[in-house]
């Protein structure tokens, strides 16, 4: 989305004010809720996966279990916008 406006810099003639544009970039960010099996309990829990719309790869983060608050890896991916998950370990590790 392109944003147009005038700025007048103190002088008096329409022929004075500049175009100013500014660029703004819709927010990108996704969110994506997974549930996962505790690595501790073995009880299904959901995380949310919150990933910067440009981003392409992997990353891990930490998740306490809602059931027994034991600290779970939890390794996913991101490929032309999809979250997955690939692995959950020990988060103590």
């Amino acid at each position: 989305m392109i944003n147009f406006c005038y700025l007048n810099f103190g002088f008096n003639s329409p022929k004075d004010f500049k175009l100013v544009y500014q660029i703004t970039v819709m927010n990108l960010t996704m969110i994506s809720l997974h549930v996962v099996v505790c690595h501790f309990c073995f009880e299904n829990f959901e995380v949310e996966i919150e990933t910067d719309g440009l981003f392409t790869g992997k990353n891990l983060e930490i998740f306490d279990c809602t059931v027994c608050c034991n600290p779970n890896k939890v390794e996913y991916s991101v490929w032309d916008g999809i979250t997955s998950i690939r692995n959950v370990g020990d988060g103590n590790a």
